[in-house]
């Protein structure tokens, strides 16, 4: 089994120097951690083919979520059917897990129009064009997952949390310069929200498996990570890990089908 399982966007293993060296992967070896990353290029859109497959993974100790922003670039889902939609992927999850720690994550930080702004099949150049107020903004997306937890909370889930993206990577980490393309982390970014991850989830007060690590020192400031690449000292082993090659498949086609509708959508 795998200690950790961190699904969400692509993100994760985007522009890091490798994948293990992605923010999740980072995290997982700074707490000693078996890690599964199924993180996903463009298509964390809440499918239920993602959902089942991490149900029905085995031997999980924890599993976090982080939603949101490929849902956002794409307009896929509307501000009605977003919190649905989320509700839905977290009851499949917890059909197989009931009682493991999950923590859902909310996006990062956006550049510009991304905070306030929304994206639909009808708008094309976002940073110029009204809000088409149908569909969600990332200030939107984080008050929505933070209300689905919440809900789940007082229905009785009390292993399940929640953590806001800015949490990991804010403004001041662009205004340091760490997200040079005003999308994704460099990959000094990912190494500095794989460390804020790694004590968010697993320090002393963890969200998912607390007293992993010790507290840390000092927060480390956005600036004084840009350029600062910092190799973990942990030697735990981080497993990119096969699903079996016939669940594989299943999963791959399934997204591949995903990703051929939303283009023939737009």
């Amino acid at each position: 089994g795998f200690d950790a399982i961190f699904s969400g966007p692509g993100c994760p293993a985007g522009s890091a120097r490798s994948p293990s060296r992605s923010w999740p992967a980072v995290a997982a070896r700074e707490a000693g951690l078996n890690l599964l990353n199924l993180g996903y290029s463009g298509q964390c859109h809440l499918d239920q083919a993602v959902a089942r497959t991490i149900r029905d993974l085995d031997g999980v100790a924890a599993i976090s979520l982080k939603l949101g922003i490929n849902v956002h670039n794409y307009g896929s889902l509307s501000l009605r059917s977003f919190a649905q939609a989320a509700l839905g992927f977290l009851a499949t999850v917890r059909d197989g897990h009931p009682t493991v720690p999950l923590l859902v994550l909310s996006p990062v930080h956006g550049s510009g129009w991304r905070e306030d702004g929304s994206c639909s099949a009808l708008i094309v150049a976002p940073d110029r064009e009204a809000v088409d107020p149908r569909y969600p903004t990332l200030s939107q997306m984080r008050a929505e997952l933070e209300r689905v937890v919440g809900l789940l909370q007082r229905r009785g889930d009390d292993r399940i949390a929640y953590a806001s993206g800015l949490d990991l990577f804010g403004p001041d980490d662009f205004a340091a310069g760490l997200a040079p393309d005003q999308l994704h982390p460099s990959p000094d970014g990912y190494e500095l929200m794989g460390q804020r991850f790694a004590q968010l989830a697993f320090g002393p007060r963890g969200r998912l498996l607390p007293g992993r690590l010790p507290p840390a020192p000092t927060a480390v400031p956005a600036k004084a990570a840009a350029g600062a690449w910092r190799t973990s000292s942990s030697g735990a082993a981080v497993a990119t890990a096969a699903l079996g090659r016939r669940g594989f498949r299943c999963l791959a086609e399934a997204l591949s089908l995903a990703s051929r509708r939303s283009r023939v959508h737009r």
